[in-house]
């Protein structure tokens, strides 16, 4: 039986987040899109990172994680349904 991509079902712009996010990469989503991954349980809050630092303060942005169980489903979907070829122009 094949995995269930766990992506299925989202926009376009919530799949995107949520690839960004399982590659270990900041969301760069909006707060509508990240509440529907959070809501889903596709990702988790992993705490912030301090991305300036000047005179008026700390500039914060929040990082994002996916839990082990929905990581394990995405590699295994991926395993599945991406070819050696796609992989290497997606990621060169």
């Amino acid at each position: 039986m094949p995995t269930r991509n766990p992506t299925a079902g989202l926009t376009k712009a919530q799949r995107a987040a949520f690839k960004r996010i399982v590659i270990g990469m900041h969301a760069f989503a909006g707060a509508d899109t990240l509440r529907v991954l959070l809501d889903k349980g596709l990702i988790e809050p992993a705490g912030e990172e301090i991305v300036w630092r000047d005179a008026f303060g700390l500039v914060r942005v929040p990082v994002y994680g996916v839990p082990i169980a929905v990581h394990m489903q995405w590699c295994q979907w991926c395993d599945e349904n991406i070819t050696n070829a796609e992989l290497a122009t997606a990621y060169p």
